[in-house]
């Protein structure tokens, strides 16, 4: 499920120990390039992420009381994940392109909350009494335009 309620963060770099483990495992395993299957791209169905409650009894050595269909997901998930980790340590990418799609993914939910955030104010300045319209519309016209100035940036990626 998408998270609503946080739509700007920072861009994520990798750190020291990710690169330290990252050049472990390329010197004892070496470089693989793996492409895409469609069931990275499309998940069907949607397996529910785990829950606080269940966190605590995964991790705390109490899984006996997850019911049985629900840790075979819970399962699968962690493995999943595993693999995908494995393929990213693996992945002969250099860091500037890992930099690169993190940095304009922060641009494009920047870009994201603005536009909403801006169509939200013109349908304000509709409904609003005259002259509340008239004070939102030069804010709205500027977050308009900054979301459309982040649009064109995203355009060649």
């Amino acid at each position: 499920m998408a998270d609503y309620t946080a739509p700007f963060h920072m861009p994520e770099f990798t750190d020291d120990a990710f690169d330290k483990k990252r050049a472990d495992y390329i010197r004892e395993n070496g470089y693989t390039v793996t492409f895409p299957r469609l069931g990275d791209i499309i998940h069907v169905p949607v397996i529910p992420p785990m829950t606080s409650s269940e966190k605590t009894l995964y991790y705390s050595g109490r899984r006996r009381e997850i019911p049985q269909k629900r840790l075979v997901e819970l399962t699968a998930q962690k493995m999943r994940k595993k693999e995908r980790f494995g393929r990213m340590l693996a992945a002969p990418t250099p860091n500037i392109v890992r930099s690169y799609a993190s940095i304009m993914q922060a641009v494009d939910d920047a870009q994201d909350a603005l536009i909403t955030l801006a169509a939200i104010g013109r349908i304000a300045c509709k409904v609003l009494p005259r002259f509340l319209s008239r004070f939102l519309m030069g804010p709205v016209g500027w977050l308009w335009l900054l979301a459309e100035l982040m649009n064109a940036l995203m355009m060649p990626t």
